[in-house]
């Protein structure tokens, strides 16, 4: 019971994050090559942008320079971090550049680092498999009741 509340709090703190700030989706990843000859190809993700009408003419205005579009329109976000399915943007504090809000990561590794033990396994084990999509709940078929009698015994 105290594990199921725990993830609860945690995805509605993750959804009011999700409406505070900009959100950004995962649509790709492509391997990028190094600087230099030899150098390891990086993994760069795509994600697009989406928020407020404000909100996201702002992040097109700090990202005039570099800015990148999908053939809709929508404003493109870069990183070589994988960030989740979806994840918040947030604005940095002197207000040029935005960066991938990890406060909802850092609470759940709070979670996990309080409890310790079983339970701070158990949690930790929880936060990845929802991470991973594993274990959602899906409808069972329910068992039909028979229409046949017993009959008498």
């Amino acid at each position: 019971m105290l594990r199921n509340n725990i993830i609860l709090l945690i995805i509605e703190n993750q959804l009011s994050n999700f409406m505070k700030n900009l959100t950004i989706n995962f649509q790709r990843s492509y391997r990028k090559a190094g600087k230099t000859a030899g150098a390891p190809a990086r993994v760069t993700f795509v994600y697009t942008v989406t928020g407020t009408a404000d909100a996201v003419d702002n992040y097109r205005d700090l990202n005039s320079a570099y800015l990148r579009e999908d053939d809709n329109g929508t404003p493109l976000f870069f990183t070589t971090r994988y960030a989740g399915e979806r994840a918040a943007l947030a604005l940095n504090h002197s207000g040029t550049n935005y960066y991938v809000d990890n406060s909802e990561m850092d609470k759940q590794a709070a979670l996990v680092a309080q409890y310790g033990g079983n339970l701070g396994q158990a949690i930790a084990m929880q936060i990845a498999s929802q991470a991973a999509g594993i274990g959602q709940r899906t409808p069972q078929a329910q068992p039909q009741p028979s229409s046949q009698e017993l009959g008498s015994i």
